[in-house]
């Protein structure tokens, strides 16, 4: 009976510290969210420890240039954001829609058709479709059904989207549905739609462009996604692309961009950090085509776990000296021991936080089911990251990323891992300076006095866009 009543003590104490330690969060976020011109440690106050110095250089490349000459301008992030949605429609392309009940479940459905494509869609209205379309409003994302579902974090930040833009909403295209694709998954549908992630595929058009362009509204070359181009053969006028990808927009930030803010507070000096480049993540990723049928085949073992990225970047890496590279989960693609080269090997290793991944100079950042979770704190560290070209972009923009200015990059399995670690420790000097200009994109993305201001006007203006794309009334 004493052990029964010590357990339950100790579980009540526990939960109490939780619930102290998400209070102190909270109270931190909104003191951050009242001032948005705290500097990058502001946040910190309550930690025992001040946070790692500045690195004296990194305060000189500042000094060094302007942010407009560094980092995209409110118009250039429109484009990325808004992909193959940023030109005008024609009244052929308009997004024709009207809602309906449909006797079989009794429930309002949205009915899509676009005339260019001759496709259409039926979706039913309010509810959450985990990577498929779902139609919300601003009181669906508040309700319960939305906020407590497992993609409660999108409904929640997709409403404060929509609060920089409810004049917007409501005089413009009130009865225009609103569509969110809910996931990781960077599916592409034919209507203009918010995501979280797209594929990437905009940089060269963005290069190509007038930054200093005031057009309200401008028709890219076509396509701006990695498809083919459509043309009738009377007018040779670009048709939108077959396949299209999403608006990208400021949803599931807490999971990406949460941890950015504790990372000074963990960093150490580059000089104090371990020569060796570390990697921990689950073997997530979205399978492709040569992976899904080589599941499927009789490949030997070895072979088919080579053909899973996350985990070739491990098996490349088993005997390096340099790289530190396990798996914190399996999530069933992998046995807990597999055979390679004639040994049993066991991929899963000890899980390490923010704190204990820092003390490695380079930060291994392969892409999951979309962009690697870490990627954000990563790149605002003193470490270098090390990872393959983006294949996804977010609100971090990826896609614009230079690999040698902010990045080391690495062949998609990691089979030049090694390589590029001793690339590092043979020049600090200029991995540490990929590694400050890495700092730099967050910064200006997350912490300039007028980042705030730019993600209202930026997410207003992808707004306006996207109601472009639908007739002021529903019908055909």
């Amino acid at each position: 009976m004493t052990t029964i009543r010590k357990i339950k003590k100790y579980t009540v104490l526990c939960l109490l510290v939780l619930q102290l330690s998400r209070l102190v969060n909270y109270v931190s976020d909104f003191l951050v969210a009242l001032n948005p011109n705290l500097n990058r440690y502001s946040s910190y106050m309550y930690l025992d420890k001040p946070p790692c110095p500045e690195d004296p250089k990194l305060t000189l490349l500042r000094q060094a240039t302007n942010r407009s000459d560094r980092f995209p301008s409110i118009e250039e992030r429109v484009r990325v954001y808004m992909a193959d949605w940023y030109y005008c429609p024609n009244d052929l392309d308009h997004i024709h829609y009207e809602y309906q009940y449909t006797a079989k479940d009794n429930r309002r459905h949205l009915h899509l058709f676009s005339e260019s494509q001759g496709r259409n869609y039926s979706i039913p209205t309010l509810e959450i479709r985990h990577d498929a379309l779902s139609v919300v409003d601003a009181e669906f994302l508040q309700s319960k059904k939305c906020t407590t579902a497992v993609q409660g974090d999108y409904c929640r930040d997709f409403f404060k989207v929509l609060q920089t833009s409810q004049s917007l909403i409501k005089v413009n295209n009130a009865s225009a549905p609103l569509l969110v694709s809910f996931g990781d998954v960077a599916n592409a549908f034919f209507v203009p739609h918010f995501t979280k992630v797209r594929a990437v595929g905009m940089q060269t058009q963005l290069q190509t462009h007038n930054r200093t362009s005031t057009e309200p509204c401008v028709r890219l070359p076509m396509p701006l996604s990695n498809v083919k181009e459509t043309t009738t053969a009377s007018t040779q006028e670009p048709l939108m692309p077959t396949n299209v990808h999403g608006i990208v927009s400021r949803i599931r930030v807490g999971r990406h961009f949460g941890p950015v803010r504790k990372t000074p507070n963990f960093d150490i000096p580059w000089n104090e950090k371990k020569n060796q480049a570390v990697f921990r993540g689950k073997l997530t990723g979205n399978n492709s085509p040569h992976e899904r049928q080589a599941q499927q085949t009789t490949l030997h073992d070895a072979q088919k776990y080579l053909i899973i990225r996350r985990c070739a970047i491990i098996l490349h890496n088993l005997h390096s000296d340099l790289v530190d590279a396990k798996s914190t989960g399996q999530l069933g693609r992998v046995p807990s021991r597999i055979p390679y080269n004639g040994t049993s090997i066991r991929l899963l290793g000890r899980p390490l936080g923010l704190a204990s991944q820092l003390q490695f100079k380079a930060l291994i950042m392969p892409e999951g089911n979309d962009v690697a979770s870490g990627l954000k704190w990563a790149l605002y560290s003193n470490s270098v990251v090390i990872m393959p070209e983006p294949t996804r972009t977010t609100w971090g923009m990826e896609e614009l990323l230079v690999p040698w200015k902010h990045y080391i990059p690495m062949e998609p399995y990691g089979k030049d891992a090694h390589q590029k670690m001793q690339w590092v420790l043979d020049h600090e000097d200029e991995a540490q300076m990929i590694a400050r200009r890495a700092t730099l994109w967050m910064e200006d993305l997350l912490f300039h006095p007028d980042a705030q201001k730019d993600d209202q006007v930026i997410s207003r203006e992808l707004i306006r866009r996207y109601f472009n794309h639908f007739p002021d009334q529903p019908g055909r």
